[in-house]
């Protein structure tokens, strides 16, 4: 009994110790049923995602439990045509959780390359980390150390690169000290040395001392210049000639004689000749040193990180897939997969929000053009019943995203983000304009950077899924604010041009276009026909009017008094409606004064201020922007109770300033037009903007141009409205004036579709005036001509569509060709047939050129 007993109690101790060590044994967990896990390591688990990482492979896969879908960073090459052509840099890649463009920093010359790490003598270091993994990459041949974290957050996959996740010139700084404190001190005893020849004054050797003491300044100069790793290239080089040279008129040459023998031939005292034979001696050992030394620095090669592209093939879609890539090209594109796609020579690469190169030309002219910028730092690929969604949680302002189609290179469709570091500027030269070179940064740029996943399937495997994934993301984390001033009637949005300069040979003329009376007579007629909700946006309202760049912040006098501002103001407010003054603060226009061109503007890498090709036209730092409205927009403002101001520029335009009183970046730009928009709200309680860019989305009451559209580039097979659902129900927003439209009948349908808002741009005279101003695109404003037309769209819109102005856009699909659907969370259904006949889905007629909106149970 004793003996059971105790064979009892062991087997129940051994039970324990088995229950309490278990926790942390760390077998492989593959799962059994994809092979694609094998080898996989599981580091990371939550209710919805399972993170597994392959040590030995270097890739990352993560497991969506409810489809039993694995999403992997690396790509199946049995599943790709014509794999066994692929180059080696194409195959490394596609084996590659990131590609880096990079530069060596010891050279001054714009010399950049793009490659895997694997092709960098890389050696990768694991650690666990909190529901994830911590990979360091060690390229011993850039000497350079890259930092991932790769881990899951409630439904989310994360991968994150610390501020001080990247680390350059590992193991240089010490050997660059080292040989540099070896340098300095022969180069101190070689000046010692040579000194005391000099001092001797012998004739024999005074024109090899004078061509001695050339070069041994040079050398004294090169070492100087050498304080870090930047331009050591040249100054090494620099050193090692100069440094030759000296040694070379020393000792001589096969062709010369050189110091030392002259001086064996000199008639000198012999205790005088021995003493400075020696001396040369010394100065051979010392210069040799030095060249050893600057010898080894010559062939130093350290990276600078330019761009890192992350996870270029995560998720990558396969031809043989039915699927598509999603991509924030204006409202946003999508691509489809395509079986033996053709070869492609585009790609989509875009900044986001802006082009990084500010040249206010080309963006003019890209406006102009149709050019769509990114507005949100996103991106998606639907494969078959499964997709995900990918953002930038951190860090977006200087970063791009990528979207290369199957074909290209190598038929698969990937899409992915690009973190940016350093860039490419053109320095000034002394023809101001430059040799047509250009240098990389020295200073790498320092901060967060952050990529969110989030996995779909089923039915929610699809751009609508992904914008009401992204969109739920941004409203928990405060970056889309719902508008107080939203409700179930539909808002009409109405700008109200006032006035504009005419420019003149003899004297400027102003046209006016709209006084303060004229536009009280405008809002009255439209409340009287019972248009009950409007966003009023007055433009060129400030002393010499619109296109005035920056303005004094004075009411233009022909326009009124300031009796009859403050008379139009008021009966905005006693009708609820909203008022907002246009404004630019970023464009500074010469002519117009104001500002210091030395002191305000911002200027590029160079320190040359950013200007068009006339210098005419600049633009304000961020910070004197930031500060012009602070000290000069919003008294103006207040002392008129104004509701808020309608950002002309800001929501649509970041850039850096590298202005040495105060540099910021991008990303510290975005913030301060965010400011704006915050300040607005709080201080006058709305705010505006023309343009949608993330940034705003937290304060803005009212979105204006924000595009129905892609800039339509080749490789884009549909637009889709992924901004618009992402934004709709939060932030009422146009696109559009509906007076301006080509096609009135299908632009209409498309605003229908994409949820917009009825909008005109109207004005009280005949735009005929302003055919010889700068803005004589505004073809048709009269508002006589328009107000019927305009009164009977919104009531048509209200009518039709009040119920939906609130509601998010849960759902948009292409039905059939030529017939879309969009499907609001209280379940409106809205169908669009832009054909020219009868169409039937879903048991519903749809007439040509029509639409239809469906109610629950209709």
């Amino acid at each position: 009994m004793k003996t059971k007993f105790k064979l009892l109690c062991i087997t129940l101790s051994f039970l324990c110790v088995f229950e309490i060590f278990t926790p942390f044994a760390q077998p492989v967990y593959a799962y059994p049923n994809d092979e694609k896990l094998v080898g996989y390591e599981k580091v990371g688990e939550t209710d919805t995602l399972t993170l597994y990482y392959n040590d030995e492979e270097i890739s990352i896969a993560v497991l969506d439990k409810e489809s039993d879908f694995v999403w992997t960073s690396d790509v199946d090459l049995d599943r790709i045509e014509h794999a066994e052509n692929l180059n080696d840099d194409i195959k490394t890649a596609i084996r590659s959780i990131f590609l880096i463009t990079y530069t060596d920093l010891t050279k001054d010359a714009d010399n950049v390359s793009t490659r895997s790490y694997l092709r960098l003598k890389t050696k990768v270091d694991s650690h666990p980390i909190d529901n994830g993994v911590r990979l360091i990459f060690k390229m011993e041949e850039l000497n350079m150390h890259i930092t991932l974290e790769v881990f899951l957050e409630d439904e989310f996959l994360k991968v994150r690169i610390p501020s001080d996740g990247v680390k350059e010139s590992v193991g240089i700084g010490e050997e660059l000290e080292e040989r540099m404190e070896i340098i300095n001190a022969n180069i101190v005893e070689i000046r010692k040395d040579f000194n005391s020849i000099k001092k001797a004054n012998i004739p024999e050797i005074k024109n090899l001392i004078s061509k001695a003491e050339t070069y041994l300044s040079r050398a004294e100069t090169r070492v100087a210049q050498i304080k870090g790793v930047y331009g050591l290239a040249s100054s090494a080089q620099g050193l090692y000639s100069a440094t030759t040279s000296f040694r070379s008129i020393i000792k001589g040459s096969r062709d010369a004689k050189g110091l030392e023998d002259r001086l064996k031939k000199a008639q000198l005292d012999k205790k005088d000749a021995q003493k400075i034979l020696d001396l040369t001696e010394n100065l051979l050992d010392l210069s040799f040193e030095v060249m050893s030394n600057a010898a080894a620095l010559k062939g130093v090669s350290v990276g600078g990180l330019v761009e890192l592209h992350l996870l270029p093939y995560f998720g990558a879609g396969y031809t043989d897939e039915e699927g598509y890539v999603f991509y924030p090209d204006g409202s946003g594109g999508i691509t489809y997969f395509r079986e033996n796609p053709p070869p492609q020579n585009q790609f989509y690469s875009k900044d986001i929000y802006s082009e990084y190169n500010v040249d206010l030309n080309e963006h003019d002219l890209n406006k102009e053009n149709g050019i769509k910028d990114v507005m949100l730092p996103v991106y998606g690929i639907k494969r078959e019943d499964n997709a995900f969604v990918s953002f930038i949680s951190e860090g977006e302002a200087d970063s791009n995203v990528k979207f290369y189609p199957a074909g290209y290179n190598v038929d698969i469709n990937r899409s992915s983000f690009g973190f940016v570091y350093r860039r490419s500027y053109k320095p000034i030269t002394k023809s101001w304009s430059g040799f047509g070179y250009y240098l990389i940064e020295r200073e790498r740029l320092e901060q967060d950077r952050e990529v969110t996943f989030a996995f779909l399937s089923g039915e929610d495997a699809n751009y609508s899924g992904m914008a009401n994934r992204y969109r739920e993301y941004l409203v928990e984390s405060g970056e889309l604010q719902k508008s107080q001033s939203l409700n179930d009637v539909m808002p009409f949005g109405l700008d109200l041009l006032m006035g504009i300069k005419e420019e003149r040979v003899l004297k400027d003329k102003f046209v006016k276009m709209t006084t303060f009376s004229q536009a009280v007579d405008i809002i009255e007629e439209l409340k009287q026909a019972g248009i009950n909700t409007i966003q009023i946006n007055l433009l060129g309202w400030m002393k010499n009017g619109f296109h005035t760049y920056p303005p004094q912040y004075k009411i233009e006098s022909k326009l009124g008094s300031k009796r009859d501002f403050k008379k139009l103001i008021d009966e905005v407010d006693k009708n609820g409606y909203t008022l907002y003054l246009q404004d630019n603060l970023i464009d500074a226009h010469r002519e117009n004064g104001g500002f210091s061109i030395g002191n305000d503007v911002a200027r590029d890498k160079s320190t040359r201020q950013i200007s068009d090709k006339y210098r005419r036209r600049y633009i304000f730092s961020p910070v004197v922007a930031l500060s012009r409205f602070r000290n000069k927009v919003l008294p103006f403002f207040q002392k008129f109770s104004v509701d808020g101001i309608a950002l002309e520029k800001a929501g649509s335009f970041i850039y850096a300033d590298y202005n040495t009183k105060y540099q910021v970046s991008r990303q510290e730009t975005a913030q301060s037009w965010n400011e704006i928009v915050k300040t607005s709200k709080k201080e006058l309680g709305s705010a505006a903007s023309l343009g949608g860019n993330k940034y705003v989305l937290d304060n803005v009451d009212r979105l204006i141009n924000i595009p129905n559209e892609t800039t339509g580039y080749f490789i884009t097979d549909e637009s889709v409205p992924f901004y618009q659902m992402v934004v709709h129900g939060f932030i009422p927003y146009s696109s559009k004036p509906f007076n301006l439209f080509y096609d009135s009948d299908r632009e209409k349908l498309k605003a229908i579709e994409y949820g917009c808002i009825p909008y005109y741009q109207l004005t009280y005279e005949d735009s005929e005036n302003l055919i010889h101003t700068s803005y004589n695109q505004l073809f048709s404003s009269k508002f006589d001509d328009w107000k019927d037309e305009a009164i009977e769209v919104y009531k048509e819109f209200n009518d039709n569509l009040g119920d939906t102005v609130n509601k998010c856009i849960v759902g948009h699909e292409k039905v059939k060709e030529d017939v879309y659907k969009t499907i609001y969370e209280n379940g409106i259904t809205v169908y669009v047939n832009y054909s020219s006949k009868k169409q039937e889905v879903d048991g519903h007629n749809i007439q040509a050129n029509d639409y239809l909106v469906v109610k629950n149970g209709g």
